[in-house]
């Protein structure tokens, strides 16, 4: 299963957080974490805000930004894990675009595809007496995506199954 992107964030930005310094002024431990707890909620919807409109590229500057901070710290696993979030997010940039996939009437959350995975391809491959092979997944599991679509019924009367099926 593959996470979305705003947890690849989060967890760049939970291993920041903890080494970003606190007012003087917040001298108990409790006090302290609530406020790096209360910053870092506030810092995570900003950045999911500017995924959510299309920009991606603050997003990236801002994790950038903390890589920086925690190298000059010598937070090294703070580094790392950021490293490793920011590059998980730079090389998806292009497929980030959730404003333009809102405006043409697409979900931009998992849970539609979850289900799908769900009803359409669990239901078929887990079912009490179903058989088949590793080779033929692929070809079954087209057949069962197009039984399950509305339009899927008349399509399959035009498909021709493969001859190693």
């Amino acid at each position: 299963m593959r996470a979305h992107a705003m947890e690849y964030v989060a967890q760049a930005g939970q291993a920041t957080h903890e080494q970003l310094p606190c007012p003087e002024e917040l001298t108990t431990t409790q006090e302290r974490t609530k406020f790096k707890q209360a910053w870092f909620q506030q810092w995570l919807k900003h950045q999911r805000h500017a995924l959510k409109t299309g920009e991606a590229s603050k997003v990236l500057a801002e994790l950038s930004r903390f890589q920086t901070l925690m190298q000059e710290r010598h937070v090294e696993s703070a580094v790392e894990t950021i490293t490793k979030k920011l590059a998980y997010v730079h090389e998806r940039q292009a497929m980030l675009t959730y404003a333009t996939f809102q405006a043409q009437g697409y979900p931009i959350g998992s849970g539609s595809v979850e289900s799908a995975n769900k009803l359409v391809v669990q239901s078929r491959m887990k079912g009490a007496g179903m058989r088949w092979f590793p080779a033929h997944v692929n070809a079954m599991l087209a057949l069962r995506n197009l039984a399950c679509r509305p339009i899927g019924a008349k399509l399959a009367k035009r498909s021709v199954v493969p001859d190693n099926y």
